[in-house]
């Protein structure tokens, strides 16, 4: 993951770790988080999958009816 990291101060009262990933052809995600101890690699590696499993989930949502499927 090509990653960068800068402070960023939100609304002149709170400062915020922002993470951004860069994909290959350029598209920018930003993660913002008061975690400013961790290694930024492994916050955004996890970050991401959540994200991921979300997208995979309201895809299933909306194309599949997984909200009218019923528990066995």
């Amino acid at each position: 993951m090509e990653l960068a990291e800068r402070g960023t101060f939100l609304g002149g009262k709170l400062w915020v770790r922002e993470i951004r990933k860069r994909t290959a052809s350029g598209h920018q995600t930003a993660v913002l988080s008061t975690d400013y101890r961790s290694d930024p690699g492994p916050m955004a590696a996890a970050m991401f999958a959540r994200w991921s499993q979300e997208n995979f989930l309201r895809s299933m949502r909306e194309h599949y009816g997984l909200d009218r499927l019923e528990a066995a």
